[in-house]
């Protein structure tokens, strides 16, 4: 319960005594200024803590007595007291004089407030005064303009004429701190301060008066690149103040009879005693565009709360000031628009649908701003600013979305759209470029080990158009207004123009109008699928249908086109793989009939001289093979393989040199895997009569032996190489062993006894008669009776004969046969004048050693045929061919075995004189300081030719002499190649030893024996 009045009297009366006695005592200078102001907080501790509803006016004005003692005295006491007694009057003028302050004594406390707030005109920064009590002095001016405002008496008698000077004054000081305040604390305050005079105010002349320069102020603050950096609470307050202001004095209602007397022929003088005259109202509506446009950069301010005041403002002067401020109208409607495009969007829109509602002429307004914000998207996306075309764009996003909604449509917006879009598209194409940076030599191929992946690969399309992220972000914005578009009634006829324009276009506007055309039905289809159980659109759809095929048909023809180096844009075919795969996301299953003619197109990508590219035919056989409901791209490229290899023959056969066809082949190669190596018997065939006729063309002949490797290498994983029968032949050496004494015996034992079987035979034959006629011709002959009886009479003997030789004898498999005639033609090849050509077919022979050797009855003629050639690669002047000679005879070496050992002591001389060759090379590289060491071609020649070594003497036989020259070859080596060490052991490991002591490489000796009565001598090495 509240104390009663005489308790509240009670507890005033000594802090007011106290303050009183002080403040005189203190002009005498009786007392210090610690006092006065430890006695000042007394009082406004007690007046804080006293109910509002408690204090009168009685009680305000006993308790403003001791402190106008100190308003007299503020220019001696410290500005901290007249700081506290400000606030002491704050309480006094929100309480006790709420509503009933006298005039007099209010323009009084105006006055000094002012004073201490601004100083006076000769003084007006008052630097000398703290900001606290600026601050103070503003709250009191804020609490005084309340108080009257609670007056109807005292706001009759705000504006008289006695008052606007000081009223003036007041109102500059108010507006000098909130545009040059030192601190928000002070900027806030002053607004508050200018908001409640406001109030006061209700004479619209006086108004008036005061308008130019409240605005301008209030206009001042809200530019935000004036440097000074204010508050967002600051900003809100001028423009809710702003709006306020503008609304009170340039509301239709209030200034109508100004614009009947604008329109209409002046037929008697215009009043002279008041400023609101018509000329008046042009020169100000003209000032306030100009106001407003300056403070049109708060539309992007980053806090939410500046924005939503701005749009309260905008809505106000729009639904309020429709015809005085007519010209500002369009600026206020457009900032509407874009304060749509933000978290305060809802409200914004919502807003735009209240006002054209209630007024038509808002949505022509809207429509206008539209098509010239169209008119301008192709200027503004070849500039630099990339986030105002960011801004750009999804502001007509949102206003193209409001006009749909309205159901507002118009031939010119769209007309215009169309070729904006256009433009604007290539205007950011032309920006970025063709981005054929990552152009790559044609005879490089995509990584086909991520293409095997089933159910792994990309699904999604990765960006045509795209730059920096600032770029990626404006095509995104793009890509959401063509969602609004797609929504629109004229979405198919903006399309159908596309697509139209399409086919006579070329360069940047063909590639903008096909992004274009592509994204709107893309984004019909996905409204296709979302409302498909309504019948409705499926008799909508059906333009959309009619329009995919024909954006597919002509997306085939720029896929089968021959592309020219010189003007090509990869983007383009780009696009019309999505657009082929847009085409069989439609029709899904049903797109398999289209495969005869839309797969090859894709394929042939594969190998594009564009990484891009090719990652994006990828893409589209993913997608293809998943709307057509296949496994995978290459379950899809093995089912429809027959039309595939008949179209890479067709090209093939026809002499068509460009690389697409080999590349396509080798793609489809390692996509299918050895699946689809049956099927290429015929190419094979066609491939080796364009190298017979294209020879002369390095890159080509690379190229298409590149395919045949990749056959040979795909084969030798295939089950249908393996022969039919036969076991897994193994021609590796055993390692040397010791043989037991009793071993030995047993052997001397076996020999013995097929010595003297041998000689008891031999025996026998010569004690018989020798015969005197022909055995044939005999009748007798001592074999006849044993034909005879081996020899069956009913002629069975062929057929068994036959079965046996076809069980001795497996039958090759197709696949088989391709590769051994794939190896047998490469040979001739081999004296090419291109290294890497050279090195290519010998990494292919070791590839079909590995493949072909377990049937020797077809592999050893093949080994024959091609050994001098793949032999006399071993002496290439090119060291990396050397190498890869090297491996090759040593894999065939591993392949053959001994069939391989004459031919290797045929050429063991050559062989022995190029080891050494290179050998010297090392050693003098390894001496010298420069040297690159083991990457060097003689290290290389070297290094391979010790793995030749090795391959012979693990799985070839050699004579001893051969293996004296590999064991002195391997000389100071031995420790350092361990491989080699062991190869040579298995076959003579004592050798090995004594020849690794005589290089030093065994430092100590084994220990000498002891036996009783025999000393043995010290080994001595010579």
């Amino acid at each position: 319960m509240d104390p009663s009045r005489n308790q509240i009297f009670q507890l005033l009366k000594p802090r007011c005594v106290e303050l009183s006695q002080l403040a005189l005592q203190y002009g005498m200078k009786k007392t210090n200024a610690n006092e006065l102001i430890k006695s000042l907080r007394e009082l406004l501790k007690v007046l804080d803590n006293i109910p509002s509803k408690s204090l009168d006016s009685k009680l305000a004005e006993y308790v403003f007595f001791p402190i106008s003692h100190i308003f007299r005295q503020s220019q001696a006491v410290p500005s901290l007291a007249v700081e506290l007694a400000l606030k002491c009057l704050q309480v006094l003028l929100n309480t006790g004089w709420y509503g009933v302050l006298s005039m007099d004594l209010g323009k009084q406390l105006l006055i000094f407030s002012t004073f201490v707030a601004g100083g006076n005109p000769a003084n007006p920064l008052n630097e000398g005064v703290p900001e606290e009590t600026k601050q103070a002095a503003l709250g009191t001016l804020a609490s005084l303009f309340l108080a009257w405002n609670a007056s109807e008496e005292a706001k009759q008698s705000f504006t008289d004429a006695e008052n606007l000077p000081a009223l003036g004054h007041c109102l500059t000081v108010m507006l000098d701190n909130i545009t040059d305040g030192p601190s928000n604390d002070i900027q806030l305050t002053a607004l508050s301060a200018l908001n409640n005079f406001h109030r006061c105010v209700t004479d619209r002349e006086a108004l008036a008066g005061f308008f130019p320069g409240t605005v301008s102020s209030l206009i001042k603050a809200l530019q935000t690149n004036s440097g000074a950096r204010r508050a967002y609470m600051v900003l809100q307050g001028c423009l809710s103040i702003l709006r306020k202001v503008i609304e009170t004095v340039l509301a239709d209602q209030t200034i109508r009879g100004l614009l009947d007397d604008s329109r209409e022929s002046s037929e008697k003088p215009q009043i002279n005693t008041t400023i609101m005259t018509p000329s008046w109202l042009r020169a100000t509506t003209a000032q306030v565009k100009l106001a407003l446009a300056s403070i049109t950069k708060l539309r992007y301010y980053t806090r939410k709360e500046v924005r939503l005041s701005l749009l309260a403002l905008a809505q106000s002067l729009v639904e309020n000031c429709r015809e005085s401020l007519q010209d500002s109208i369009s600026m206020m409607v457009e900032t509407m628009i874009v304060l749509s495009d933000d978290s305060i969007g809802e409200e914004s829109e919502a807003m735009l649908r209240d006002l054209c509602e209630k007024d038509p002429g808002i949505a022509d307004i809207i429509k206008n701003i539209v098509h010239d914000w169209i008119v301008s998207l192709p200027r503004l996306m070849q500039s630099n600013d990339d986030e105002a075309k960011s801004r750009m764009i999804r502001q007509l996003s949102n206003s193209y979305h409001l006009l749909s909604s309205l159901g507002v449509e118009s031939s010119i917006v769209d007309d215009s759209l169309v070729r904006s879009l256009r433009d604007s598209v290539s205007a950011a194409v032309t920006k970025h470029g063709k981005g054929g940076q990552d152009i790559q030599d044609q005879s490089s191929g995509l990584d086909i080990q991520l293409l095997r992946i089933n159910g792994e690969s990309s699904s999604e399309f990765p960006p045509i158009v795209q730059g920096s992220k600032a770029q990626q972000q404006s095509l995104e914005g793009m890509q959401v207004f063509l969602q609004q578009i797609s929504r629109s009634e004229a979405s198919m006829a903006i399309a159908r123009d596309m697509i139209s324009y399409s086919e006579h276009a070329s360069g940047d506007s063909l590639l903008a109008s096909l992004w274009l055309s592509l994204n709107i039905l893309k984004e019909k289809e996905i409204e296709r699928n979302g409302l498909e159980t309504f019948t409705e659109v499926y008799m909508s759809s059906d333009t959309s249908l009619d329009l995919t095929e024909e954006l597919y048909s002509f997306s085939l023809s720029i896929l089968t086109q021959e592309p020219n180096d010189q003007e090509s844009d990869w983007r383009a075919q780009g696009l019309a793989l999505e657009a082929v795969a847009l085409r069989a996301q439609i029709i899904k299953t049903d797109f398999r009939i289209e495969l005869v003619e839309a797969l090859y197109p894709v394929v042939q990508l594969l190998g594009a001289r564009t990484p891009s590219l090719q990652s994006h035919a990828m893409v589209a056989l993913d997608r293809i093979a998943l709307f057509c409901d296949y496994k995978s791209a290459s379950d899809m490229i093995i089912n429809n393989v027959d039309y595939l290899v008949n179209a890479v023959a067709l090209k093939l056969n026809t002499f068509d040199i460009s690389p697409q066809a080999p590349q396509v082949l080798l793609m489809m190669i390692k996509l299918s895997g050895p699946a689809l190596i049956p099927y290429l018997d015929d190419l094979v065939s066609s491939i080796f009569a364009a190298l017979e006729n294209f020879h002369g063309y390095p890159k080509l002949v690379e190229l298409l032996f590149s395919v045949l490797n990749g056959i040979v290498d795909e084969a030798s994983h295939s089950e249908k190489l393996a022969i039919t029968s036969g076991a897994e032949l193994d021609h590796r050496k055993r390692p040397f062993t010791y043989t037991p004494m009793s071993e030995v015996a047993t052997l001397l034992e076996q020999r013995n006894a097929r010595a003297e079987k041998a000689r008891l035979e031999e025996e026998d034959t010569i004690s018989k008669e020798h015969p005197q006629r022909p055995w044939k011709d005999s009748e007798n002959s001592p074999f006849d009776s044993q034909e005879d009886e081996a020899t069956p009479q009913d002629g069975s003997m062929d057929d068994t004969s036959q079965a046996v030789s076809s069980e001795e004898t497996p039958k090759t498999s197709k696949v088989y046969t391709m590769v051994q005639e794939i190896a047998r033609l490469t040979q001739h090849y081999l004296t090419s004048s291109s290294p890497q050509l050279r090195r290519q077919l010998l990494a292919l022979t070791s590839t079909v050693c590995t493949a072909l050797h377990r049937d020797e009855n077809a592999f050893l003629p093949l080994i024959n045929d091609i050994w001098p050639v793949v032999v006399a690669r071993l002496y290439d002047d090119e060291a990396y061919v050397s190498v890869a000679a090297a491996r090759a005879v040593s894999q065939i070496c591993i392949a053959a075995g001994d069939f391989m050992s004459s031919r290797i002591e045929t050429e063991w001389p050559k062989i022995e004189d190029l080891y050494w060759k290179n050998h010297s090379q090392l050693m003098s590289e390894r001496r010298g300081k420069s040297g690159r060491g083991p990457y060097t071609p003689a290290a290389q020649v070297w290094d391979a030719l010790v793995g030749l070594l090795v391959a012979i003497l693990w799985h070839t036989r050699v004579g001893e002499e051969v293996f004296d020259d590999m064991l002195e070859m391997a000389g100071e080596h031995l420790l350092e190649r361990g491989e080699l060490r062991e190869a040579l052991e298995a076959r003579n490991p004592d050798a090995v030893w004594l020849a690794m002591a005589r290089s030093g490489q065994i430092r100590e000796m084994p220990p000498r024996p002891q036996l009783d009565g025999f000393e043995f001598k010290p080994i001595e090495l010579g």
